[in-house]
């Protein structure tokens, strides 16, 4: 039998275990730049998945993750490279919360950067893209841009580099170059096992990334806790992916006019 499962279970779901190969890569990905512009964390964004999780009207239809009495939750497929846990978060993200998308009548999709058609000189990833609608006039845009590394490196430990402020610019400074090259007000960075996502915002005259806390990819969802206010849930990435989708979904391209020297620097070792 397949395995189902409806919408708001795969939302509260964690991600398949990535399926690593002793024979990897051994050297980091990250740029040598930094992002040198305001950094701040997105503040409500716990509360903000939570709530629009909890306010979705969940659709029952049922969708189909598994074939004959396989279930496609277990990874079967291994990586080495940055090439393949590429691969394996569109499928394990893109496949199954596309289908969820769907079924939420949500009008995007992930994709990879020659989806959008636009002429650039770097190629992201990762892109979320709205769904063209011939009927209204509307084509397909991008509206959230990603960046992918492996896990198995300590300079792309998310959970790390949040604690060190010099750090996380060197790791954020990529998917941000990205999001203010390309117009985008939403980003993120994954290795699969952690994600940070990100906006850019104008508060005043000045303009600032904010990101969110490290989402670990193996978690499964678990409410908050009315007699313990000092915890608050633990969040899915599903959940996190679902509300960004939800709020991307409709948002255009911003114009951003801080020059890229003052956010994008070379570093220096």
């Amino acid at each position: 039998m397949p395995s189902l499962k409806r919408p708001r279970d795969i939302a509260t779901s964690p991600l398949p275990d990535l399926l690593v190969s002793d024979n990897r890569t051994t050297s980091s990905t990250l740029h040598k730049i930094q992002f040198a512009g305001p950094l701040l964390p997105w503040t409500g964004f716990t509360t903000a998945v939570k709530n629009a999780y909890n306010t979705q009207q969940w659709s029952n239809r049922v969708i189909q993750i598994g074939i004959q009495s396989r279930n496609l939750t277990t990874e079967r497929v291994f990586v080495g490279d940055e090439a393949g846990v590429c691969a394996r978060f569109q499928q394990a993200a893109g496949q199954v919360l596309g289908a969820v998308f769907e079924a939420q009548s949500i009008n995007i999709a992930l994709g990879d950067f020659k989806c959008t058609g636009l002429s650039y000189s770097k190629t992201p990833d990762v892109v979320m893209l709205s769904l063209p609608d011939l009927q209204n006039g509307n084509v397909q845009q991008l509206r959230v841009v990603g960046e992918v590394k492996v896990p198995w490196l300590i300079e792309h430990r998310l959970d790390l580099c949040a604690a060190n402020s010099t750090w996380l610019r060197e790791v954020l400074a990529q998917p941000i170059s990205y999001m203010l090259d390309l117009g985008c007000v939403y980003g993120f960075i994954t290795n699969y096992c952690q994600t940070m996502f990100l906006r850019q915002i104008q508060v005043g005259s000045t303009w600032r990334i904010e990101h969110s806390p490290v989402i670990e990819s193996s978690v499964r969802y678990v409410p908050s806790d009315p007699a313990n206010q000092v915890i608050g849930p633990m969040l899915t990435f599903n959940q996190c992916l679902l509300y960004l989708a939800t709020i991307a979904e409709t948002q255009g391209p911003i114009t951003n006019p801080t020059p890229r020297s003052q956010w994008i620097r070379r570093r220096r070792s």
